[in-house]
């Protein structure tokens, strides 16, 4: 029969013969690896533990929204401009999210006025969880759109070299920031912008748009590059966004549509001029050489379809405003949505 000192030496023997063997992270139990990311600075972090094994591949590859928003917007993560590009990403989800209800409506405009771009992108990821399927999307926009658009439009509207009065500026200075803002604007405001005229042709209802007054409170929570020069006329302000327009992107949109079949009715150029990552990859595809007509992304297409099977009267119709607006304090000397340029123009008026 077994003493207590015969287990007591046994243990130690096993101990002795085996304590020199390192023990591998693959080794831990299960409910241990999936509390490693926990620990992590940043995604390239949770993307290198993810290809070192299937074993830690299964432990980690589907980590919680929490821990997805906690790494992705990281400094360590290096994801820029913050929040913004988060926001981009979300800003259909939540534009359609916000035009289901009065109630939406007002959470969004509440979140524009008192929250700025931080208070957007909470309600944003409250309604919509970042995911790693979000993260591969953005990753591959960078990749493919955002840094080579980047490249063409900065020479075009932000080269500050030329400057001929250093107290005027005259280029933009973070094309980076004010193309992601485009995006963002795009994205939010799409049933202001296409979403009429693509209703339209499919004869379904649009949902009622999102109001002047909150579109405009955007443009001045998230456009804040203002002068707040006593001696600049407001009609100058805004000036980043107004040089990647005028000097950058409205330069070469227009030359990548102008041989498709609607391009003489202006209201397909004023959408093309605001379809977001669409219109962005248009300006890649003319840096390379190749017309709209022979390579415009799928929802270019689908907006000169639907623009094309209609006739004026029934366009007009499509972008009469019905129903009512998102907050209590429209604004009616505001015109409707004609163009960013144009709200960039208008903002004043409300804020």
């Amino acid at each position: 029969m077994a003493t207590a000192s015969s287990h007591i030496y046994e243990r130690r023997l096993y101990t002795s013969q085996y304590h020199h063997l390192p023990m591998r992270l693959i080794d831990l139990p299960l409910d241990i690896l999936t509390l490693i990311p926990e620990h992590f600075e940043s995604l390239d972090d949770l993307h290198a533990i993810i290809l070192t094994s299937r074993a830690l591949y299964f432990a980690n590859s589907s980590p919680t929204p929490s821990l997805i928003r906690h790494l992705a917007t990281s400094p360590h993560s290096g994801i820029q401009p913050y929040p913004h590009l988060f926001i981009a990403i979300k800003a259909r989800v939540l534009a359609d999210w916000a035009v289901q209800s009065a109630a939406n409506r007002k959470s969004l405009h509440a979140a524009i006025i008192t929250g700025g771009p931080q208070g957007v992108l909470d309600l944003a990821l409250s309604i919509s969880p970042l995911t790693l399927e979000d993260l591969t999307f953005l990753r591959t926009a960078r990749l493919t759109v955002l840094d080579p658009a980047i490249e063409i439009l900065e020479p075009m509207c932000g080269n500050i070299d030329d400057i001929l009065d250093p107290d005027y500026e005259t280029a933009c200075s973070n094309v980076p920031l004010s193309m992601v803002n485009y995006w963002i604007y795009c994205d939010l405001f799409y049933h202001t912008i296409a979403a009429p005229v693509l209703c339209r042709a499919a004869r379904v209802r649009a949902p009622v748009p999102l109001s002047n007054n909150t579109r405009l409170k955007w443009v001045y929570q998230f456009l804040p590059d203002c002068p707040k020069r006593s001696d600049v006329d407001e009609e100058y302000e805004l000036l980043n966004m107004r040089h990647f327009l005028q000097e950058g992107l409205l330069e070469i949109l227009p030359k990548q549509v102008v041989t498709m079949p609607p391009a003489y009715r202006g209201v397909f150029q004023r959408c093309v001029n605001h379809m977001g990552l669409a219109s962005l990859k248009l300006v890649v595809l003319y840096e390379e050489d190749i017309s709209g007509a022979a390579g415009a992304p799928d929802e270019i297409w689908a907006l000169a379809t639907a623009i094309e099977g209609l006739s004026d009267a029934a366009l007009l119709e499509a972008y009469t405003r019905t129903g009512v607006n998102d907050d209590e304090n429209e604004d009616d000397k505001v015109l409707d949505w004609v163009s960013l340029q144009a709200d960039i123009s208008s903002f004043w008026r409300v804020h």
